[in-house]
């Protein structure tokens, strides 16, 4: 057999090795012949434009219930903050009405020193007590973050229609690629009726996002033979 009629027998692990070697050598004419004699097929595949995009939809519905949930979990926190602070005033005042009424006591003094309407105040009224001094002396910073966050995480779902509309596809349909990220449109509603608007900055940062990853948009080439 003549020695040309030896490339076309290779496996292609075996050609790719030889390939290697040559290059490794300095062989180019070895090289360009083995990458030339490797056979030809003919393959039948799924569009091209549709498993792009079908592969993006998937992506951009994972994103987009990361984001939510990152956004949404910084949200609660926010709110935790918050509480905490209530919590902590709350306990203090119980401490000290307690505190200056047992010693009152011990001292032998008559009635209560803190008290509500000449009594004792229950747990219940000093909570409401507690409730109102943490109101009166909240540091502005607390609620002013809890806005903040909350106008990011309305962002997400509002940078998610816009990128949605630019595709021609509905919310609904992108995200039900991914059963969790079902109920964020839902979960989104819940928010809606929050006197604070959605940060339009990170709205745009979160379409850019999803933008990036689709076929033919921002920086992901389009699949050969799309149309738009």
């Amino acid at each position: 057999m003549p020695l040309a009629g030896l490339y076309y027998q290779f496996t292609p692990r075996e050609r790719l090795q030889l390939v290697l070697q040559a290059h490794t050598r300095g062989d180019e004419a070895e090289r360009a012949r083995l990458v030339r004699s490797y056979p030809r097929r003919t393959y039948e595949c799924t569009d091209r434009v549709f498993m792009a995009e079908f592969e993006a939809a998937q992506w951009v519905a994972m994103t987009a219930w990361l984001v939510w949930r990152e956004q949404l979990m910084l949200y609660e926190a926010a709110l935790v903050r918050g509480e905490h602070y209530l919590d902590l005033m709350h306990w203090w005042l119980r401490g000290y009405v307690h505190g200056n009424n047992d010693a009152w006591k011990a001292a032998g003094q008559p009635g209560v020193r803190q008290d509500v309407e000449g009594r004792e105040p229950t747990d219940a009224e000093i909570a409401a007590i507690a409730l109102e001094m943490a109101a009166e002396n909240l540091p502005p910073e607390l609620p002013a973050s809890v806005d903040a966050q909350l106008a990011l995480l309305k962002a997400v779902p509002v940078g998610l229609e816009r990128f949605c509309a630019r595709i021609g596809l509905p919310p609904a349909d992108v995200l039900g690629w991914v059963a969790a990220a079902r109920s964020l449109l839902a979960e989104a509603e819940e928010f809606s009726a929050l006197p604070v608007p959605a940060d339009e900055e990170y709205a745009a940062e979160v379409e850019d996002l999803f933008v990036s990853g689709w076929p033919g948009l921002g920086t992901m080439p389009a699949a050969p033979g799309a149309n738009g």
